[in-house]
């Protein structure tokens, strides 16, 4: 049975659809999918029911069977990190969240691979629940994630406001005064960025205020957010770190939102490794 079927058809149960899953693994929806018939033949039996929406749901055969595959999967990995221990080399398994500034990804894995060697850092993106899950099921050894839960449990790495991106070219009149307050927002098309963590809260508090903007897009990723704002299509609340190159930051004078990014780490993790961790990411 092959383990990165294995892991093909956890990513498919994660993200509900085949193509979200192969975009998060890193392949083609078609080699993926591939991937999941193989498994499937060999199981002898249909692990999805395929509407003719994008939506994959588990059939009867696949609830039973996602548990023990998770177990597999569990299981190898820590025989894995076993094995390298035993080699000699330290492999720390980091978690990222998906909406950090690439520059500030580069600058902490450049940390890492200074303190634990180039070869043996692996990198996983994704949202704060999955990043969360993953540290408590152990699959990470440690996330750059929001700042949340019990502060013996985190190292708080920087903190950031949200602001308001716009084209740095055409400005909009709108924005002329180089910052932006809720009543800027009405009926203002706004790119609504899939992995945002303050969006629900920010429609919210523009709901109780009486600001209706006119969402335009929700992409999933960033990169597409973004360069759909540079190309003038309309505004994205984002946090300051995202501007730069074709947007503008503007400051948002009744919307102050700001997130808080922490180092958070696996229950169990050895103290002496996570000692070497805090001391790679403390000055990036």
């Amino acid at each position: 049975m092959s383990m990165q079927n294995l892991r093909y058809f956890a990513a498919v149960v994660q993200h509900g659809s085949a193509i979200k899953a192969a975009r998060r693994a890193g392949v083609s929806q078609p080699a993926l999918s591939a991937g999941i018939r193989a498994l499937e033949a060999e199981l002898g039996t249909a692990l999805f029911e395929r509407p003719s929406g994008r939506s994959l749901r588990l059939t009867a055969a696949g609830r039973r069977f996602q548990a023990r595959a998770q177990r597999i999967l569990d299981e190898f990995d820590a025989a894995r990190a076993e094995t390298a221990a035993g080699a000699g080399a330290q492999r720390m398994r980091l978690g990222v969240l998906a909406t950090l500034a690439p520059d500030a990804v580069a600058r902490y894995l450049a940390g890492l691979r200074a303190e634990f060697g180039a070869g043996v850092v692996e990198v996983w993106e994704g949202a704060v629940p999955q990043l969360a899950q993953w540290l408590r099921q152990k699959r990470l050894d440690a996330a750059i994630t929001l700042a949340q839960g019990p502060a013996r449990q985190m190292q708080p790495l920087f903190a950031e406001p949200y602001v308001l991106l716009v084209p740095r070219q055409g400005r909009h009149a709108r924005f002329a005064s180089g910052e932006a307050s809720l009543a800027d927002l009405h009926e203002a098309p706004l790119v609504a960025r899939f992995y945002c963590e303050m969006l629900g809260s920010a429609i919210a508090h523009m709901r109780r205020a009486g600001v209706a903007p006119r969402i335009v897009a929700r992409p999933e990723r960033d990169e597409t957010a973004l360069r759909l704002v540079a190309e003038g299509l309309g505004v994205t609340l984002a946090p300051k770190s995202l501007a730069g190159g074709a947007l503008r930051a503007l400051p948002l004078r009744d919307l102050q939102f700001q997130r808080r990014i922490a180092l958070k780490w696996r229950p169990g993790l050895p103290p002496p490794v996570l000692a070497r961790l805090k001391s790679a990411l403390a000055a990036p």
